[in-house]
């Protein structure tokens, strides 16, 4: 299948290999290496540099080492969660972009978030009660488990839904997001 980049004149997809656009006649450089990878610290610098950009699209690799990032900076005793907090932003607006990559838009983390929410509220809350009443009311006390279980399943799914989003190889010319960042010049 043929790969394709976006002119930088008219934004029309060009296929990978060629030195003109068919559309606009302009001349672009001719591409063969593949750009997809985007490195550690790379990936670092991108996420703060683009903290306020909520334009545009992310590569697997950038939002994945972005990730491991932030991971690292949470695990870090006493301050991670409040270095965490900080990076809130900057990972909001990488996930952003990177479900423009997938040809989503970014307000789908809103959506995740409150459904996420939610579901585990009413999980939680069912089983906690349902610990109260274990010894009165086992009826009462197993529909809430099930209440529960029903909650924690919904959340297992949104969860399984948003990772395969979010590993999910972006679209491959331009999308009404922007060009290609695996074929961006």
């Amino acid at each position: 299948m043929a790969q394709y980049r976006s002119c930088p004149n008219c934004n029309g997809d060009i296929k990978l290999e060629a030195s003109f656009c068919l559309d606009c006649g302009i001349s672009v450089p001719t591409l063969s290496a593949d750009l997809s990878s985007v490195g550690f610290f790379q990936a670092i610098k991108l996420g703060f540099v683009g903290c306020f950009n909520f334009r545009g699209r992310s590569r697997r690799s950038e939002f994945w080492r972005w990730i491991l990032f932030l991971i690292v900076i949470l695990l870090i005793p006493y301050v991670g969660w409040s270095l965490g907090l900080i990076l809130m932003l900057p990972n909001i607006a990488i996930t952003t972009r990177r479900l423009h990559d997938t040809g989503r838009s970014g307000w789908w983390q809103l959506w995740m978030a409150i459904y996420g929410t939610i579901a585990t509220g009413i999980a939680g809350f069912a089983v906690v009660i349902g610990l109260f009443v274990l010894g009165s009311n086992t009826i009462l006390a197993g529909m809430l488990f099930s209440v529960g279980a029903l909650g924690f399943f919904v959340l297992f799914v949104l969860i399984i839904i948003w990772i395969v989003w979010l590993v999910e190889e972006g679209d491959e010319g331009s999308n009404r997001y922007g060009p290609n960042p695996k074929l961006s010049v």
